[in-house]
């Protein structure tokens, strides 16, 4: 359960850099790196 709300969050953080033009200056690896963040965020 707790891994489909880090999926869903991840997912829409991603639509906001998406939503706010950004997503073209990140490279996929700019995207794991908010992913990994979000899972340190979501486990402590």
């Amino acid at each position: 359960m707790a891994d489909m709300e880090i999926i869903v969050l991840h997912m829409a953080v991603i639509g906001l850099v998406e939503a706010m033009g950004i997503a073209e200056l990140h490279v996929p690896r700019e995207r794991a790196k908010i992913g990994k963040l979000l899972l340190q965020q979501r486990a402590s």
